[in-house]
């Protein structure tokens, strides 16, 4: 699946080809046909926030359930 990608600190936004996760227990698993992405990716970009990286952003998804996983 292709996703946005930060590789490192002050680096440039790319998008990818990562592998599709699966669904876990209690867990549903979405297609996305678009995701905002925002000024906290920035902040992200500038190691403000403290994640690890590659970083994927965009948390403000739009698409369809594809999996939904229960117990």
């Amino acid at each position: 699946m292709l996703s946005s990608v930060i590789p490192s600190v002050d680096a440039k936004w790319e998008v990818k080809e990562v592998p599709t996760p699966q669904a876990g227990t209690n867990q549903v698993l979405i297609k996305i046909h678009a995701s905002g992405i925002c000024y906290t990716d920035v902040h992200i970009t500038r190691g403000r926030l403290g994640v690890k990286f590659p970083y994927t952003i965009g948390h403000e998804p739009a698409g369809e359930l594809l999996l939904w996983a229960k117990v």
